[in-house]
């Protein structure tokens, strides 16, 4: 089977897809890190994030160093997180009866 036109421009929309934002970015020891967390009786998952590179996440962070107030993820248009890991997992049988405050600390 040939490389037909259709199979090209897919091609390049995944190529696109997975090396756009969002996707995974590196660590940095220097930025802020914050954990989103959600849990259900069935599942947990978890979500590593840091500061973006744009100027409103750079004055976020600075706000957030000297201040302690969190702008981040307030609206679409304001700074924002990046990801840097991702988990999840099915819970077990004694996590399916945590109460809905516990299973969030428990992620």
């Amino acid at each position: 089977m040939g490389c037909t036109p259709d199979l090209i421009t897919l091609f390049e929309e995944l190529k696109t897809g997975i090396t756009s934002s969002p996707v995974l970015a590196r660590f940095d020891p220097d930025k802020p890190t914050f954990l989103k967390t959600d849990w259900s009786a069935k599942d947990m998952g978890w979500i590593l994030m840091q500061p973006a590179d744009d100027k409103e996440s750079q004055l976020a962070t600075k706000l957030f160093k000297y201040t302690g107030e969190c702008q981040f993820v307030l609206s679409m248009n304001v700074a924002q997180l990046k990801p840097i890991f991702f988990g999840s997992r099915s819970c077990n049988d004694m996590e399916r009866k945590y109460h809905s405050f516990t299973g969030e600390g428990a992620c």
